[in-house]
């Protein structure tokens, strides 16, 4: 894994899942150049479909999940599309939610059939189960050996945050993972919480109000207050810094700045909520200089990288500019904005059943 000379412009990697039918056809990773808008292939690989990509600390590598029918490969690639390996093998399709360290050298990822967490050491090739008995894991690494994840029962959000001691060693039971937040149900009825930290590294908490809808055990309303609360690394607890009473804000991440982007998705099953707000928001990490980015079309769901929560996943290294994803069920798109605000820019837009999602920024 040594480095190579990169260039200066900000390129953004996403992926393309192509399928025929539900039977996937070809995997591609792909860089947007910012500057020149010129489009380069990385990789492109028959029969199988990219998952959990995210790029390494010092933008050199990416890693990702090469799915096929028969067998997942946890694979490594440079972000020039050099140097392909493999590091990992699983014949029965039931890794998830990988994430890697910040020194580039343990890989997290979950056995949805085992329920349990594994630890890949880059280095020896060792793995080992770290966690036993957890399931649905957001994890996101805090340094090189804490954790933070959110495990949760099947279709129902997170209201809970733990920390892994990766000191502690292996086969942890799920009960030596610390607590370092519970959601309250008294004010808050149905689990709207998310987090994402800076290179501090701070992590940054949101929440939203949010209830059932009645008689069912689905989301009813969604919508303000919300608060985003922040935890320094010599801290224990979250401090709130931000309150609105209006905007539902869902997402909060971190980006190579000073600035949280937060998505804003303000929600009600009998409409009884206005919408009009929904869209991709900023704030300053000290809570001042709110401001609307984008207006969300009518019909369409925004969202930012799903594989990670590091600042380059979805913000520029440079600070200046960062992506977001429009899905609407019959066609999805790729954009990109500049945080100082105007109008996004469509750099990938399809509608017959092709995948796009966002891997992360690096420069080249």
């Amino acid at each position: 894994m040594s480095s190579t000379t990169l260039g200066g412009h900000q390129n953004l990697v996403y992926i393309v899942n192509e399928f025929q039918g539900n039977t996937p056809t070809f995997g591609t990773l792909k860089r947007y150049d910012a500057a020149t808008g010129r489009k380069t292939e990385l990789i492109k690989i028959p029969d199988v479909s990219i998952y959990d990509a995210q790029i390494s600390n010092d933008g050199q590598w990416m890693l990702f999940l090469a799915r096929s029918a028969t067998e997942e490969k946890l694979q490594l690639i440079r972000v020039n599309g050099q140097d392909l390996q493999t590091l990992y093998c699983d014949t029965q399709n039931y890794i998830g939610d990988v994430v890697w360290s910040p020194n580039q050298a343990l890989v997290l990822f979950s056995n949805e059939q085992t329920a349990e967490l594994y630890l890949l050491n880059m280095q020896n090739g060792n793995v080992q189960v770290e966690v036993s008995h957890i399931n649905l894991v957001n994890a996101m690494w805090l340094d090189d050996i804490h954790v933070y994840l959110t495990p949760a029962a099947p279709d129902t959000p997170p209201s809970s945050i733990y920390m892994l001691d990766l000191g502690r060693g292996a086969n942890q039971p799920f009960s030596d993972l610390t607590v370092v937040f519970q959601q309250s149900s008294a004010s808050f009825k149905y689990p709207c919480v998310d987090y994402s930290s800076s290179k501090g590294p701070t992590v940054f908490l949101s929440q939203c109000s949010a209830t059932f809808f009645p008689h069912s055990s689905g989301l009813g309303k969604q919508q303000g207050p919300s608060t985003i609360a922040k935890q320094a690394p010599s801290d224990t607890a979250f401090h709130t810094f931000f309150t609105n009473s209006s905007l539902a804000v869902t997402v909060v991440r971190a980006v190579p700045s000073d600035t949280l982007l937060l998505l804003v998705e303000n929600y009600s099953e009998d409409g009884s909520v206005a919408t009009s707000q929904n869209g991709v928001w900023k704030i300053r990490m000290d809570g001042s200089g709110l401001a609307r980015l984008t207006m969300q079309p009518a019909g369409y769901t925004t969202s930012f990288c799903e594989f990670t929560r590091t600042p380059w996943a979805n913000g520029s290294r440079d600070g200046n500019l960062y992506a977001f994803e429009l899905d609407n069920n019959q066609s999805q798109s790729l954009l990109i904005g500049s945080l100082r605000g105007g109008v996004p820019g469509t750099i990938a837009s399809l509608a017959d059943g092709t995948k796009l999602n966002i891997v992360g920024w690096m420069v080249m």
